[in-house]
C-alpha cells in the first residue's frame, strides 16, 4: 500500500488491536501505524491520556469539531438513556400477548 489509510473499525474489544499487531508485526512492508482517538469521556480502569485515547474535556472536544480537526467524529448516545428503544421492543410482545389471550365473551 502506498500512502493509504486503512481504517479497522468494529465494536470495542472485538480484536481490532490484535488484528493490527498482527499486521504491523509480520508485514512491516506495509508502514502501518496505530491513530489514537480523541475521546470526551474520563479514562478508565488503566487508561492512560496519549495511549488509549487522547481524554478531551468536552469543551476541547467541541473546539476541535468546530475548527474541523477530526477525520471523522461519531456522537454516541449516554448508556442510560435507553428510552427511545423500549417501545419498538416492548410493542411487539405486548402485541402477541393480546393474539394469544382467549377473547372475552
Amino acid at each position: 500500500m502506498k500512502n493509504g489509510l486503512l481504517i479497522f473499525s468494529a465494536p470495542s474489544g472485538s480484536g481490532k488491536s490484535t488484528i493490527v499487531n498482527w499486521l504491523m508485526k509480520e508485514h512491516p512492508e506495509l508502514k502501518l501505524a496505530f491513530s489514537i482517538s480523541c475521546t470526551s469521556r474520563a479514562p478508565r480502569g488503566t487508561e492512560q491520556n496519549g495511549v488509549e485515547y487522547f481524554f478531551l474535556s468536552p469543551e476541547e472536544f467541541k473546539a476541535k469539531i468546530k475548527a474541523d480537526e477530526f477525520l471523522v467524529v461519531a456522537e454516541n448516545a449516554p448508556v442510560a438513556a435507553p428510552a427511545a428503544e423500549e417501545a419498538p421492543v416492548e410493542a411487539p410482545a405486548e402485541a402477541a400477548a393480546e393474539e394469544e389471550a382467549p377473547a372475552a365473551e
